[in-house]
């Protein structure tokens, strides 16, 4: 069976995003999902000279390998000032330095959830277009703004529209990791 896997570009331990990505996952019927967080991949802020001292962190290291085991991506990007926040490009500098193209041209759902009105669109534009030079390859965005609002006590969507927006988003990706394996 395919495998996604999905995790939330920040480091905040009740993390609105991971909550989303572990929901939209577990909305794959046709692949087996797994849920990751950041924080258990942490690394030192990146610097060359840092790398040129002591290498790759072996945090890094066991990250790529999660990474090279899925057959495509869930990520879910928080919005700090209109960007995703630091924790995420501090991972993705780490791993761009260890291997390049490390998303494996593999497909990535991106998805944001924000208390906020606009969902954390902003931050998802922002990285979008540079995914393919990260090695990933984006077929569908998603975000929801006034996420408390749109999810029951279980933490579920219970917003219709977002509801079915996402189904069709993770239907896509379950298709097009069928289609590859074809």
């Amino acid at each position: 069976m395919k495998k996604i896997l999905a995790f939330s570009g920040g480091n905040r331990k009740q993390s609105i995003n991971k909550a989303l990505a572990a929901y939209a996952v577990g909305q794959a019927s046709k692949a087996s999902g797994e849920v990751i967080d950041l924080v258990d991949y942490e690394a030192p802020i990146y610097n060359q000279d840092l790398e040129e001292e002591q290498g790759i962190p072996q945090a890094i290291v066991s990250l790529q390998e999660k990474l090279d085991e899925a057959d495509a991506y869930i990520i879910a990007l928080p919005e700090h000032n209109g960007l995703p926040p630091a924790a995420f490009k501090n991972t993705i500098d780490w791993l761009s330095r260890h291997k390049q193209g490390f998303f494996g041209q593999k497909p990535i759902l991106l998805l944001s959830a924000s208390p906020g009105k606009f969902g954390g669109a902003n931050a998802l534009s922002a990285v979008e277009g540079l995914f393919k030079w990260w090695g990933g390859e984006v077929i569908g965005k998603f975000s929801i703004g006034e996420y408390h609002a749109k999810i029951d006590e279980s933490g579920a969507l219970k917003d219709e529209e977002s509801v079915e927006a996402l189904r069709g988003l993770v239907e896509s990706i379950q298709n097009k990791i069928e289609v590859v394996d074809a």
